[in-house]
Order: C-alpha cells, then sequence, then structure tokens
C-alpha cells in the first residue's frame, strides 16, 4: 500500500495549484537537481511532506507507514520499523523506474539499483 500512496503529494500539488505545478516540470527538465529540491525551493516543501500531511489528515494509515512516506526522500532516522519501510519503499522505487514503470515525471531515483540499497532495505544476502 506504501508503494502506490508515497508520491500522492505530486497530486495535491498538482490539485491545488496545477499551474504553478506544470511550469515547476517545465524547468526542472533541464538540471540534475531532484523534484524534492525544486519543489522545497518552489513552494516551501516537498511532495513528500505535502503527501505525508494530507494522508494523516484524510486517511486511515499506520503512523510509521505516514513517517516513511514522508521521508522517502531523506534520510530515514533511527525508528527501526519506520527505517525499514522507508528503505523498502525507496528500493521499490528504484526498481520500478530502472524497469520503465516510474511516474514519468523525473528519473530523480533513477539512480543504478545496487547491493547498497539491498542491504539499506534489509535484504542482504549472507555467503555460506
Amino acid at each position: 500500500m506504501c508503494g502506490l500512496i508515497h508520491d500522492v503529494g505530486i497530486l495535491v500539488f498538482d490539485h491545488l495549484i496545477p499551474d504553478q505545478y506544470t511550469e515547476l516540470f517545465e524547468n526542472i527538465k533541464s538540471t540534475d537537481r531532484t523534484l524534492a529540491e525544486h519543489e522545497e525551493e518552489t513552494f516551501g516543501i516537498t511532495h513528500a511532506e505535502l503527501g505525508k500531511r494530507f494522508i494523516e489528515k484524510w486517511w486511515p494509515v499506520s503512523p510509521d507507514m505516514i513517517q516513511a512516506i514522508g521521508t522517502h526522500h531523506d534520510d530515514t532516522g533511527t525508528d527501526g520499523n519506520v527505517k525499514h519501510i522507508s528503505h523498502l519503499l525507496t528500493t521499490a522505487n528504484l526498481l520500478a523506474n530502472q524497469n520503465g514503470f516510474g511516474n514519468g515525471i523525473v528519473p530523480e531515483d533513477a539512480a543504478t539499483f545496487g547491493i547498497r540499497h539491498t542491504r539499506q532495505a534489509g535484504l542482504g544476502f549472507r555467503r555460506t
């Protein structure tokens, strides 16, 4: 479920300020900075934080999931459950983007998926 709703903040932005958000997308196509960096600079909030606030107010979702959604582009902190959910979400996002299932907006998470991501998600493999 977390994977399905983690970018709901993009939809909220697009619903609330469609012209400004479309303009933001047009301006970021030629830059190396992430969508979240542009959102923070332009609107003072990222889609992750906006989505977190929206979900918190309107949907009955666990607090850990809400926190993970709010931090899916940031440092996940030290809370074990939130950290694991956020790492899994980031890993799933990377895999989806690399296999052509991105949101079509900005390939900010299209960095090469590697062993580091599996370790962060608690999916590291041990040699026997």
